[in-house]
């Protein structure tokens, strides 16, 4: 009977180890991001501890970024952006595993953030609703809606990921923000990012802290 033992221990000793040696993102980290074009620009997550990650951007493929993982598993590493552009790429890599995400631009990001006036999106009643939502095919805009959910200490994550803005997406997202981000994409000439991250019915003073 040992010898099925130490099998079975060792199998699960591998699996602890693949499932440790794993790359992990927050969502605000994924394929269609928008990230502020012409800045440097924070991007972090999880690893084995210990641990060396390389981070290569498509914008900047010359400018290889390392990184070490601490003793609690966190890493970050500050990226510069470049001009607006894109669909880019962006390669996290690491001894046993590796992360691409994939159609990142680089162009202007906003946090739309407050009450039900900025929740208020097309599909709650907005004047004109079919021909906005219609015109709303717009890949150039992407949204990061975050979902209205409490906790009593602060969150490293949420789950939700980037989604580029067409009819159906525009027609669930901030109407406020939607059409800030239609002017500044028509003006700018740039891709646009909108963070949703709005609470109908929550206190103003929670936004202002």
């Amino acid at each position: 009977m040992r010898r099925p033992v130490l099998l079975l221990a060792a199998g699960f000793l591998c699996v602890h180890l693949t499932c440790s040696a794993k790359i992990l993102l927050p969502s605000i980290f994924t394929d269609h991001m928008v990230l502020q074009r012409l800045s440097t620009v924070s991007v972090w997550g999880w690893a084995d501890p210990g641990t060396t990650l390389q981070v290569v951007s498509s914008w900047d493929a010359q400018d290889t970024l390392k990184t070490s993982v601490d003793n609690q598993g966190h890493w970050k590493v500050n990226i510069t952006t470049s001009q607006a552009g894109g669909p880019y790429t962006l390669w996290i890599k690491g001894p046993y595993d590796q992360v691409l995400i994939s159609d990142v631009f680089l162009g202007e990001v906003w946090l739309c953030s407050g009450q039900s006036n900025m929740e208020f999106s097309a599909n709650w009643g907005l004047e004109g609703k079919d021909s906005a939502v219609a015109q709303a095919d717009i890949p150039g805009i992407r949204f990061f809606h975050v979902p209205k959910v409490g906790a009593p200490y602060p969150q490293q994550d949420c789950k939700t990921s980037w989604a580029v803005c067409t009819p159906a997406i525009m027609a669930d997202q901030t109407a406020v923000g939607y059409f800030f981000a239609r002017r500044i994409h028509e003006v700018l000439k740039v891709p646009v990012g909108i963070i949703q991250a709005a609470w109908g019915g929550s206190f103003g003073e929670d936004w202002v802290r």
